[in-house]
């Protein structure tokens, strides 16, 4: 598969596995436009920190190994997501709060193997795309949504709309959802998982799950 088709592939995936809208997100939550401040500009850092990360992996592109991209990723995936809230929120409080110690363990490896997995696997060609910043917002909740383009020059779709909602929390502003061009990162993987741990035996379903997704990126 030539260089370019990898990219294009990769970016209809990440359009159409940024999922289905439903979910009342916070980056479709009206705001209003935020002067740059301190807070601003440390949510919009933690942001374009990690683009540019993204953007280097994909440079390297055969050069890394998946394993390799997986681990150069990671460090800076749970430096700038909160996955822990997004986890939460997919599975809802009730449910959160019924499973055991060992179980919440559990799931919060398997799902961030998964979150990391999904960058490594995609992100992983360079076709001279780049990332622009366009503006940030604080929402209601007082959480901040910074909006950013990726040019894709060598792509059929041209460019694809990120929005970031960033919450603080003890370690400083970490994103615990993104939606691409309107449609939220949680929306489906809260109807998904939900629906798989309602069904018999639904925990060890879902670990399932993600875990033969897993090994479907290393493949």
């Amino acid at each position: 598969m030539n260089k370019l088709k990898k990219v294009k592939m990769r970016f209809c995936f990440i359009i159409l596995a940024c999922w289905v809208a439903g979910l009342n997100a916070e980056p479709s939550e009206k705001g209003v436009l935020t002067p740059v401040t301190e807070e601003t500009s440390s949510a919009k850092k933690v942001v374009t920190d990690f683009q540019a990360v993204l953007i280097d992996a994909m440079k390297q592109g055969d050069s890394l190994s998946f394993e390799q991209r997986h681990q150069y990723l990671k460090q800076a995936i749970l430096a700038s997501h909160d996955v822990l809230k997004s986890l939460r929120t997919i599975v809802g409080s009730k449910k959160w709060n019924s499973f055991s110690a060992e179980q919440k363990a559990l799931l919060t490896d398997v799902f961030t193997n998964f979150i990391v997995s999904t960058y490594a696997f995609n992100f992983n060609a360079y076709a001279n795309e780049y990332f622009v910043y366009v503006s940030e917002h604080t929402t209601k909740k007082g959480n901040i949504v910074v909006r950013s383009i990726l040019n894709i020059p060598e792509g059929k779709r041209k460019k694809v709309t990120f929005d970031y909602a960033l919450k603080k929390n003890s370690t400083g502003w970490q994103i615990y959802n993104i939606a691409a061009d309107g449609v939220s990162d949680l929306a489906t993987r809260r109807s998904e998982y939900r629906r798989i741990l309602n069904a018999k035996d639904g925990f060890n379903t879902l670990i399932a799950i993600i875990n033969k997704k897993i090994d479907n990126y290393t493949k």
